[in-house]
């Protein structure tokens, strides 16, 4: 793609585009309003040379409220359907010209653009912590009113909401410092809500097959896997393919399982009656889940993104490498006699080296903090 575009202000402009193949994969283009002419002509607005792409390929036309796209010549696609006349285009759409993919980016959703706020103080306070309060006194009104009801109908939204605030709240931390770029708020509630799914499959999977009390050891094998399978829909439909894409949707996939094994966990200690227990183990593992699933899954998304989904022949060493740490932590965390602050503290250094590389594993590691 050439620099044809010209270099816009970000907080002026709604749309983008980022390049998904090629050598400019992972490059993103401010879109200004108007007309704007797609093909390898030197003389339109948005340029890619490319032998298939005709010299005018397509017309954007966009404001700040809409966005359309119409074919001037044949073998434009969008989402995998030829373009035959004029269409409206969204953010997380794919256009594919060629072997030329473009994803549309409407930064209209990205976080920045979202506002949690509920009282004029919560204002002053980051985006980023705005939602987790909220939700944390929407826990404490639950929970009071549920103690002082008595009214068990209330234990399943009880449960999610205060088994949330923590998690949601350090995923928000890390997708506005990290991924509001890379991924949509439409990509992260979906894979939430995937994580949390398959958290309850996994919990009744291994219900049936784990002998009583073992459990713990077996669940790395199947939790692990079930995390990762947590982020196809993304990939598959949307099109990501960045170690950064795939480091938060495995961040927020692990932050949706951890909910609903939070939550089953306090719904089982209540069912037996226990309920100073139950709000410990809920406070507990609320705090301390988004150094354990949430960065297991981050690791293991992360680097099967990296090797670009690929498993002809021998695995590839950055993944088996991946998956055998996250198993390992995870097994190192459910281990007896409290071993979970190792962990944890492992877990930390090898996610911030993450961060810090933008999901890619390079090919020697060192866990000095």
């Amino acid at each position: 793609m050439s620099n044809s575009l010209p270099i816009l202000t970000p907080s002026l402009q709604r749309w983008m585009i980022r390049v998904l193949t090629g050598n400019s994969a992972g490059k993103e283009f401010y879109l200004p309003y108007g007309r704007l002419i797609l093909g390898s002509d030197s003389a339109t607005q948005i340029q890619i040379l490319s032998p298939g792409i005709l010299p005018k390929q397509c017309e954007f036309n966009l404001d700040s409220n809409d966005a359309t796209i119409s074919p001037i010549g044949k073998g434009t696609m969008v989402n995998d359907r030829e373009l035959l006349g004029q269409l409206a285009i969204f953010g997380g759409d794919i256009i594919q010209i060629g072997g030329i993919q473009l994803q549309v980016i409407d930064n209209n959703t990205s976080f920045k653009k979202l506002n949690f706020t509920i009282s004029p103080w919560m204002a002053k306070l980051p985006k980023w912590l705005q939602l987790p309060i909220a939700l944390g006194v929407l826990s404490s009104l639950l929970l009071s009113i549920m103690l002082l009801s008595g009214n068990l109908r209330l234990v399943p939204i009880t449960s999610i909401v205060c088994a949330s605030f923590v998690p949601v709240g350090t995923l928000c931390y890390v997708f506005e410092k990290y991924g509001s770029t890379a991924v949509s708020i439409k990509s992260i509630l979906i894979t939430v809500g995937l994580g949390a799914t398959l958290g309850v499959v996994v919990t009744f999977i291994l219900g049936i097959f784990a002998p009583d009390g073992n459990s713990w050891a077996a669940a790395p094998f199947f939790e692990e896997p079930a995390k990762l399978i947590a982020t196809i829909w993304c990939w598959y439909k949307i099109g990501y393919r960045s170690p950064l894409c795939g480091l938060i949707l495995g961040f927020a996939a692990g932050t949706g399982f951890a909910i609903t094994e939070t939550a089953g966990y306090f719904v089982e200690g209540l069912s037996n009656g226990d309920f100073s227990s139950s709000l410990l183990i809920l406070f507990v593992r609320s705090v301390l889940s988004p150094f354990g699933h949430g960065i297991w899954a981050a690791c293991v998304a992360s680097a099967w993104f990296q090797i670009g989904w690929q498993f002809k022949g021998h695995w590839q060493p950055v993944f088996l490498r991946a998956i055998l740490i996250a198993v390992g932590l995870h097994f190192l965390w459910n281990l007896p006699f409290f071993a979970f602050p190792i962990s944890a503290f492992f877990s930390i250094i090898i996610f911030n080296k993450l961060l810090q590389s933008k999901g890619v594993w390079s090919a020697k590691w060192s866990f000095k903090p």
